[in-house]
């Protein structure tokens, strides 16, 4: 897979979610998920772990604590925080 040609699709398609709308809309924070989890593809986690963040954040906000997909952000904030912390990162 051309992993850096999907990174862009994938934040292209976030500008026109978010320009649609808005930033914090499930839909932008799906597109979040989706650029961290590319970004982890391509072994820049601090990167990743940035783009997880903001998913959950919006998640939170949208969905409250107890919502799967609210659960599923901090899985991958807390995976990717482990790499970071570990100093597997770029």
């Amino acid at each position: 897979m051309d992993y850096p040609a999907a990174l862009e699709s994938k934040k292209r398609a976030l500008h026109i979610r978010i320009k649609q709308f808005g930033e914090e809309h499930r839909e932008a924070a799906d597109s979040y998920h989706s650029i961290g989890v590319t970004q982890h593809s391509l072994m820049d986690y601090t990167a990743a772990l940035e783009s997880e963040k903001r998913a959950l954040q919006i998640r939170i906000k949208l969905l409250g604590e107890e919502h799967p997909k609210t659960a599923d952000s901090y899985r991958s904030v807390w995976y990717l925080k482990s790499l970071t912390s570990s100093g597997i990162h770029r």
